[in-house]
């Protein structure tokens, strides 16, 4: 479901078959992280190589070395 303007985060929910799971996707060109996503449980999705990529924002900072984020992050 394509929203007309970010909604917490997100351009659009992604809904499950069952039509009870929702995800909030933002889009993105490249692989992001950034403190405006962190405990909005955002999944990231983008374009690599013809393969779509998706994460969960906040997975992905907990898997980061303490210093990465530092100079990552801010």
């Amino acid at each position: 479901m394509r929203l007309n303007d970010d909604w917490q985060g997100a351009d659009f929910i992604a809904v499950h078959i069952d039509g009870d799971d929702m995800l909030k996707v933002q889009l993105k060109g490249r692989f992001t992280l950034a403190k405006k996503y962190i405990d909005k449980n955002i999944y990231i999705a983008f374009i690599e190589n013809d393969n779509v990529k998706i994460y969960l924002h906040d997975d992905a900072i907990n898997r980061m070395p303490d210093n990465i984020k530092t100079q990552s992050l801010g």
